[in-house]
């Protein structure tokens, strides 16, 4: 007896026997079978890609059957299709955030490829290293410092205010706009605006050269952008 297990365009077949001699046959006759079906629907099995891996007591697992090379290569290749994507999602004049998601999909298919196998893998590192941890804790080994309690704090604050929000989900259930560059720096306050360069040292002052007012004020009052701002709200009430 055999199973068959497959993935994507590719295929193991595992087989449980005593003897080498009945598990090689088994497994030919399963090659056999398989051969056959992928003739039968116009395609053929790549013979150069097949590799057979015996796992007995009585010899050493392959160090290859772990996932750290696997990862070791979707790390390459993710980092090589994101360089190739940057280049086509510039800040400015670039993809809408909606073309931005789908190039963006490529990179995740990248990164998640073949991740309901090694899923339970890393669960089970993650649990282990988590373990390791609170012994050494227990031990006295690590040691609570005053910037590690702050940093909890920290995380525990916007837990917070991240539950008790009302305007996340308005937000992303809106009927209307995308988030572009220049909309992610004013709705964060990182961008090129005085109270933001003043707070990083490259400004002397922190208040709008016009109106005398900070970034918000300066947006929805300042004489500045008041044709910027009537073009706006034409366009809104149309």
């Amino acid at each position: 007896m055999y199973e068959a297990i497959g993935y994507a365009d590719d295929v193991a077949i595992v087989v449980v026997a005593k003897e080498l001699e009945k598990a090689g046959s088994v497994a030919s006759q399963a090659i056999a079978s398989i051969t056959r079906w992928l003739q039968s629907v116009g395609l053929a099995l790549a013979a150069d890609k097949t590799d057979a891996v015996l796992i007995s007591t009585s010899y050493p697992v392959p160090g290859r059957l772990c996932f750290r090379e696997h990862l070791e290569n979707v790390q390459r290749k993710a980092a090589s299709t994101e360089q190739a994507l940057s280049r086509l999602m510039r800040n400015t004049r670039g993809p809408k955030q909606e073309r931005r998601l789908l190039l963006m999909s490529v990179l995740k298919s990248v990164i998640f490829y073949a991740a309901q196998i090694c899923d339970n893998a890393i669960h089970i590192t993650a649990h282990n290293e988590a373990r390791n941890i609170a012994d050494a804790k227990r031990n006295g080994t690590l040691k609570q410092t005053a910037s590690g309690d702050a940093r909890m704090q920290s995380f525990a604050t916007w837990q917070e205010r991240w539950d008790s929000s009302t305007k996340i989900r308005p937000w992303f259930e809106r009927k209307h706009g995308q988030v572009t560059f220049h909309l992610t720096q004013f709705i964060t306050g990182h961008g090129c605006f005085r109270s933001y360069l003043y707070r990083i040292g490259h400004e002397a002052e922190q208040y709008c050269l016009t109106c005398g007012e900070g970034m918000l004020e300066a947006f929805f009052a300042c004489r500045r952008f008041t044709s910027q701002r009537r073009v706006l709200e034409e366009t809104e009430s149309a």
